[in-house]
């Protein structure tokens, strides 16, 4: 690896730097020039570079400590204690949009929108903010973080650096497959599986006939139909069609299938799906047994009794004397005899 990639150098476009780290670039583009200001909340200090802030809070104020006075929180970050107090102690009351419920602790309220309406929490893993909303996070992390965020579209994971998305995304998701429903393509990114339907299926849009839904994946569909309108997928067993419609259905098996026959072997019996010649099978000719008359073969299908005929007898022809008929079974020979010459 360090071989292949030795020579590789990343450059900056505003400047003259250059580097063979992608991530020591993107730190220098964010010390140098970024145009988001990272103030001090405990002096007047500024900096366009959050390294440098850090640093700054740490040598000058880092034996300052902010304590809450209705607690025992402590922290060393002004920020973090207001939170602190809108979370924990704040006089204002959280009101349940979906219900009627009311606390003025905003744990107790994120406590009850998990249980009870299955929200899911955002967390900031740049500070220790949290909420139930996603407007809200975007903005949180614009206005603290600054403007670019790279979220891991497979969990809540959230970074300002690409490099660390994709180490996130090999380190956990590494295994993980998106697979088109439509054609063989894969991917272990869910962006390039929406990109690839977009491009490649784009044109093709499932429309729920129940409501106003509409997507390009049919698996989504196929979800929502389940989910929404308690529909059970239909599979063909002659080949993979599935659907959710029975009229559909029974128009595929017709258009794709319907040259295909399935005889019974014991009456006269045709259908065009095997499943229900099997069925057929079972309920009318579960106890019948077709014997061999020259040994001891017995088999519950005449088919593999003319097969086994054939193979083991096949040499052996009885000749009516009063016709021309002619027959390898002793059975039909005598059924001939009794029918035809008696």
């Amino acid at each position: 690896m360090n071989t292949i990639h030795s020579s590789k150098e990343y450059k900056c476009d505003r400047c003259d730097y250059r580097s063979k780290s992608k991530c020591n670039l993107t730190r220098h583009v964010n010390g140098l020039h970024s145009l988001t200001e990272f103030k001090c909340d405990q002096c007047d200090y500024i900096n366009k570079s959050k390294y440098n802030l850090t640093k700054h809070v740490n040598v000058r104020h880092g034996l300052n400590e902010f304590k809450c006075d209705q607690c025992e929180y402590v922290t060393k970050r002004k920020y973090f204690l207001t939170a602190h107090l809108n979370s924990y102690h704040r006089s204002n009351e959280f009101q349940c949009e979906h219900c009627e419920y009311v606390t003025k602790y905003k744990t107790y309220f994120i406590k009850h929108m998990k249980r009870r309406h299955s929200l899911i929490e955002f967390k900031c893993v740049l500070c220790e903010y949290k909420c139930m909303n996603n407007e809200n996070f975007t903005r949180h992390m614009k206005i603290i973080h600054g403007s670019k965020v790279y979220k891991c579209d497979r969990c809540n994971f959230t970074t300002k650096l690409k490099l660390s998305l994709t180490r996130h995304v090999s380190g956990l998701h590494g295994l993980t497959e998106f697979k088109c429903d439509q054609c063989n393509y894969v991917t272990k990114r869910k962006n390039l599986l929406a990109t690839h339907l977009s491009s490649h299926h784009g044109s093709h849009e499932f429309k729920c006939e129940y409501c106003e839904y509409t997507t390009k994946c049919k698996s989504y569909f196929l979800r929502h139909m389940r989910a929404r309108h308690s529909f059970i997928e239909i599979k063909c067993k002659l080949c993979k069609y599935k659907t959710m419609n029975k009229v559909t259905f029974a128009s595929h098996m017709k258009i794709i299938h319907g040259s295909k026959e399935y005889k019974c072997d014991h009456c006269d019996y045709v259908t065009k799906t095997k499943s229900n010649l099997t069925t057929h099978v079972n309920g009318h000719h579960g106890s019948t047994e077709f014997k061999c008359d020259r040994c001891d073969y017995v088999t519950r299908w005449k088919t593999a009794l003319n097969t086994h005929v054939n193979g083991r007898h096949g040499s052996d022809d009885l000749k009516c004397e009063h016709c021309w008929y002619t027959t390898k079974s002793k059975v039909y020979f005598m059924r001939h005899m009794k029918k035809r010459h008696t």
